[in-house]
Formats: structure tokens, C-alpha cells, sequence
């Protein structure tokens, strides 16, 4: 998926995916770095800036803004190739957040560490890696920034460092006090802890209140079981995934026999009851990587990642066994409940597959009509048709 694609899915920067992250920040880190450079660049055929700047500073800062735009390109590829070759890894994103607040380094270099820009800058950095990213990354490079700055603030005060290179001698401070930079550490130090754990607990709690709403869009209210709106998100990306992996998917859709006959003759409630039944005996039957949701009614659907023709079928016989031999205690009465079952397997991920969305339909379609057959057959069976996708897809 591209970054464009992944933005008009998420909509958010914020729920983009840690990789996808990286490579936006990278690009904002970039233009920010060109930023500096073209403001180094006009200075020198700016008359105030010509008389209250050093033009060797300035010159040479042209030149480490300009390298750094190249040093953020050569980041920019690689996080590119980490995001294709390991999606999961962090690796990328670590280096990233480290170099979110390295142009501030820079900027405090050749403007002076102890101007209170510098610091208002460098406290609010965390803020923006807490809101973007992973948060041990963002403690760690923080931590790695400020040491940074305290070592450039120590260097100054001793003198092995100019001080605001920048500008001439008659407008900055030739010399800064250690005790002064003592003093920024004592009272900014815990600060800048403060408005950390702030935060970072401000952060977690959106994270999780975020978390449980997602979590509640995407269940079914009764059974507890993934939607169906869920359940095409999943096997939309499951289909891209195989395409991509080159491996086999599955579908089982089940459908309840005589379901309206039970509400029927003992109520909604006992019909409840039965959908809640068959999701335990469901779960039971499939793996932890495998989804089942409520399709709709008394339709179920199961996605079985990594899954041929011959494992469906296993699975598919498991499901119906097992429903067929429980009985569920309705009060004085006892139901046993048996189900059609409609399969069909995408066979290798099919790489002629070039519209997802297409395939996914045809693939419920193909499941749909399957289950549809299991019914007109006599119920409590099982229908599989492998799918078969022309080359016009």
C-alpha cells in the first residue's frame, strides 16, 4: 500500500501506521532543514542580517542545512526499504525520532543554547513524538537530545565552544556562566520531566478511550464476535496479504438451520442464546489467527489465513460436528442445533487478483452461493467451491 493510499484509509496522521509515520515525519523534517537553509541563503542580500551576522557562520550553515536535507534523503530511502522488506520493525522508526528534534540541536547551535527559544522548542519535541509514536523510542531519543544540549551548553561555558556563532560580538554573550547552564538544568530539567509524564499520560488515556471505542465499532453487540463491516476490513487485507505472500485463504459462511422456526416457538430471547452458544462451539473449532464474526442474523462468517482447499474442508466438518453434537438447555426444553456450511479457498493468494475489493466480493459471492446450495441440499452439510478468478481480473 502507498503512503497516499494509507493516509485516505487512516485520514489521520496520527493512525497511520509507525512506518508510514516515519516516512511522513521524514518529509516534514526535510522541508524543515530547506527551511533553514533558504533563511541562511537570503541573509547574505538581507542588509540587517549582513550587519549583525558572521558571514563564515552563516556560509557555514548554508552548508551543514543543505548536507542534512541530504542526510534526511538517504533516511528517507531507508525507511522506505524497511517499511517493504519488515513492516514490523522499529529500527526505522527510531533512527526518525532522533532526528524529529536535530534540527533544533543545529538551530541552538548557531543561535545561541541559552536563548529561550531553544528551550520552549526543545520541551514541547516530546510532545510531538508522544503523539505520534511508539513511547519507549520517544523517551530514548529525547534522552539522547538533551545530553546533546547539555554537552554543547557545557562546552560554551568552558569556552571550547563559541557561543551564538551566529551573530557579531556586540549582540550576543561572549561568555555564559557554568553556574547559569547549572541553574537551566535544576529548574528545566524536572520541568521538561513534568510536561512528559503529562503527556504521556494524557496520551495513554486518548489511547485507550480510543482503543475501546475502536474495539466497540468493530464487534457485534450480542455475541461479542467481529462484524460484519470488521470482518471485510480483515479480509480485505488478509487478500492483499496473500497476493502479496503468496499463500492460501479461506472463508467458511455458516447459517443456522431453522433458526426463525427456534424464535418462533421459544422467543428472541432463546434465539440470543443460541447465537451465543454457537459462538463458544465456534471458537472452539478454529485457530487463534483464524476470525470469526457474525455476518448478519444467524449468518456467520470465519477468515482462515494460511488455509488450502484440503484444511477448509477439516475445519469446515470440525464446525459442524461440533455443532451438530451439543445441545443447549432452554429452560424445561433442550435444542440441538445443526448448520450449512458454504467454503471456498483463494488458492496461493492468485496474483492475478489486481482489485482487492473485486476479489473480495466474488469471494463471499463464491462462499454465499456455496452455503446456499448446502440448504437446498438438506441442511446440516457442507458446499465447497474453489474460486476462480478470470484473467480479466
Amino acid at each position: 500500500m502507498s503512503i497516499i493510499q494509507s493516509i485516505k484509509e487512516h485520514q489521520l496522521l496520527i493512525n497511520l501506521p509507525e512506518n508510514d509515520k516515519a516516512v511522513m515525519v521524514n518529509i516534514a523534517v526535510s522541508m524543515l532543514y530547506f527551511f533553514f537553509f533558504l533563511i541562511a541563503f537570503l541573509a547574505d542580500f538581507l542588509p540587517p542580517a549582513v550587519q549583525f551576522t558572521n558571514p563564515e557562520a552563516m556560509h557555514l550553515g548554508q552548508k551543514v542545512y543543505l548536507g542534512s536535507v541530504g542526510i534526511m534523503m538517504l533516511l528517507l530511502m531507508f525507511i522506505l526499504y524497511m517499511r517493504k522488506k519488515s513492516p514490523e520493525s522499529t529500527l526505522a522508526n527510531t533512527i526518525q525520532i532522533y532526528f524529529i528534534g536535530h534540527p533544533l540541536v543545529l538551530f541552538s547551535v548557531f543561535n545561541g543554547i541559552t536563548q529561550l527559544i531553544t528551550g520552549l522548542l526543545l520541551g514541547l519535541l516530546p510532545l510531538i513524538g508522544l503523539i505520534l509514536f511508539n513511547n519507549k523510542h520517544v523517551f530514548f531519543s529525547t534522552i539522547i537530545l538533551w545530553i546533546e544540549i547539555l554537552i554543547l551548553a557545557c562546552c560554551i561555558s568552558l569556552g571550547w565552544l563559541p557561543n551564538a556563532p551566529l551573530y557579531i560580538a556586540s549582540v550576543k554573550a561572549e561568555h555564559v556562566p557554568l553556574l547559569f547552564i547549572l541553574n537551566e538544568v535544576i529548574i528545566g530539567l524536572p520541568a521538561a520531566v513534568v510536561v512528559m509524564l503529562m503527556g504521556y499520560t494524557l496520551m495513554q488515556g486518548i489511547a485507550k478511550r480510543e482503543s475501546t471505542i475502536l474495539e466497540l465499532s468493530r464487534k457485534d453487540s450480542l455475541t461479542g464476535l467481529w462484524n460484519r463491516r470488521y470482518l471485510n476490513e480483515v479480509l480485505h487485507h488478509e487478500i492483499e496479504s496473500a497476493a502479496r505472500h503468496y499463500y492460501a485463504i479461506s472463508i467458511i459462511m455458516l447459517d443456522l438451520d431453522y433458526f426463525k422456526k427456534i424464535n418462533d416457538k421459544f422467543g428472541h430471547h432463546a434465539g440470543d442464546k443460541v447465537l451465543i452458544a454457537t459462538t463458544e462451539l465456534l471458537h472452539q473449532c478454529v485457530r487463534t489467527t483464524d476470525y470469526v464474526g457474525r455476518f448478519g442474523g444467524e449468518e456467520f462468517l470465519i477468515v482462515l489465513p494460511y488455509c488450502d482447499a484440503t484444511q477448509v474442508m477439516e475445519v469446515t466438518e470440525r464446525c459442524r460436528l461440533t455443532l451438530a453434537s451439543q445441545s443447549i438447555s432452554l429452560g424445561q426444553d433442550t435444542l440441538n442445533i445443526t448448520g450449512s456450511f458454504g467454503a471456498t479457498t483463494l488458492p496461493l493468494g492468485d496474483r492475478r487478483a489486481t482489485n482487492t475489493q473485486q476479489i473480495l466480493d466474488k469471494m463471499v459471492n463464491t462462499a454465499d452461493k456455496a452455503l446456499y446450495k448446502a440448504k437446498a441440499l438438506g441442511r446440516n452439510r457442507i458446499e465447497f467451491k474453489l474460486m476462480d478468478i478470470p484473467e480479466a481480473f
